[in-house]
């Protein structure tokens, strides 16, 4: 992970987010992608941030049901 970003290869987080298929990125980057994703994951379980801390479990079923109905909420 460390060497994506310090070589800029990574999705900005905008931009990441819109994949629909991690494994059916057309640029070939599938692996690097559920790499990335866990990555990501771990940070927001794991932080430490006064803004992130303990919110997972709360942010993922807000997702999961927003997904369910085929709409995100707004950042």
């Amino acid at each position: 992970m460390r060497t994506a970003f310090r070589n800029g290869g990574f999705y900005e987080l905008e931009d990441f987010v819109k994949i629909r298929s991690l494994l059916s990125d057309p640029k070939g980057h599938g692996r690097r992608n559920y790499e990335h994703a866990g990555a990501l994951i771990d940070f927001m379980i794991n932080s430490k941030l006064p803004e992130l801390h303990g919110k997972f479990p709360a942010s993922s079923k807000l997702c999961a049901r927003a997904a369910a109905v085929g709409r995100l909420p707004p950042p």
